[in-house]
């Protein structure tokens, strides 16, 4: 993902390419991308503008991984399912 062009700004083709991972991996409920102050880029699901996530633990927890990492779990507003939280930190200039 760091790679692509599409990933280092939101937007309609930011959405479109985390949409098509998310189709080839049908048990992930969400792929976003959250810059460096914990704020939402894009996220498959579409734009959500009042999400960030600067001080939540999990961030922390994948940020002193940096590397793929699973770091925590929640519920999900409307489900009764516990969702696992995965994640790859990145740099743009990695």
């Amino acid at each position: 993902l760091p790679t692509l062009a599409e990933t280092h700004a939101p937007g309609a083709a930011c959405t479109d390419t985390l949409d098509q991972f998310r189709s080839v991996l049908p048990n992930l409920t969400d792929i976003g991308i959250i810059d460096g102050d914990g704020a939402l880029r894009c996220a498959s699901t579409g734009p959500s503008p009042a999400f960030g996530v600067a001080s939540a633990p999990w961030l922390r927890a994948a940020r002193a991984a940096r590397a793929f990492t699973t770091v925590g779990s929640h519920e999900r507003p409307g489900s009764a399912q516990r969702h696992l939280l995965v994640a790859h930190p990145f740099a743009l200039n990695d």
